[in-house]
């Protein structure tokens, strides 16, 4: 099993971390009364009102579908219809959100704080949705970490130049970057690799990126989901979940190397990691 690859792993929190958001996916069947007003007011409520969350409309995207050949008077109208719609409750200092739409309900984070911190919160909303009332049918469920290693995540000055990414990431996943030749060329680089962890599925893309705040930076991005339909079991969401986040972190500390790992164990001022 590739899991056996990633030894025994580390579960302590970081100091440091290269986390930007993180999301976690259900998605099922056709279920509009999930977001009917009744429904999310409901929803609202148990999740602790206007104290908590702020509540929104999710945009509706509209969609006009016209043939491509010219049109006479007998042709088909263009079909106008709208797609998107749904809920967000927004957390109040910002840090958290919940999507609910008609065929799926989302929450996304960017103060994680570690996986402890992080399932009481998924399990007081699976605890709305059962009371609300459960889809019928599972075709999706995912988490994904998205995570920019910068020199700020280790507590060190900005990266400089690209060939000092060599010493921070594991050598599998450097590219051009492992060549000392092309290395200090590199501007930018993406990779993509589809994975199965034991029961996980996982897709990983990374590469070097530049940062909104023009550092220089490596993008590990870790979808990890298991998918195909099955009869929804609210019992089983956590558990399944919790998986998927074992999965994530064995690929995440498998990403970078064992001093990029110390350095963002190390004393400092954020408390978000992946553990």
């Amino acid at each position: 099993m590739l899991s056996a690859r990633f030894g025994e792993l580390d579960e302590a929190p970081l100091l440091r971390s290269p986390i930007v958001s993180v999301v976690w996916q259900l998605r099922f069947e056709d279920h509009p009364v999930l977001t009917s007003p009744e429904t999310v007011l409901r929803f609202h409520e148990l999740l602790g009102g206007q104290a908590q969350f702020l509540l929104a409309p999710l945009p509706r995207v509209q969609l006009s579908v016209q043939p491509i050949t010219p049109t006479s008077e007998n042709a088909p109208k263009p079909q106008v219809g709208a797609s998107g719609g749904g809920w967000r409750l927004a957390s109040v200092d910002g840090s958290w959100s919940i999507s609910i739409e008609p065929v799926s309900l989302a929450v996304e984070t960017t103060r994680y704080g570690t996986w402890q911190d992080f399932l009481p919160r998924l399990q007081q909303v699976l605890d709305a949705l059962q009371k609300v009332g459960a889809p019928v049918i599972e075709t999706r469920l995912g988490l994904r970490y998205i995570n920019v290693l910068t020199g700020s995540a280790m507590g060190k000055p900005p990266i400089a130049s690209p060939n000092e990414l060599s010493g921070l990431i594991a050598p599998w996943l450097l590219g051009p970057l492992q060549d000392p030749d092309l290395q200090n060329a590199v501007q930018a680089s993406q990779g993509r690799a589809v994975l199965a962890i034991d029961q996980a599925n996982v897709i990983l893309n990374y590469g070097v990126i530049t940062t909104e705040a023009r550092e220089l930076g490596y993008a590990v991005d870790i979808d990890a989901y298991r998918e195909g339909g099955r009869a929804f079991r609210i019992e089983g969401i956590a558990p399944g979940t919790a998986a998927l986040h074992t999965a994530a972190l064995g690929l995440f500390q498998a990403s970078f190397t064992r001093e990029t790992m110390q350095a963002m164990r190390s004393s400092g001022t954020s408390a978000k990691d992946l553990s």
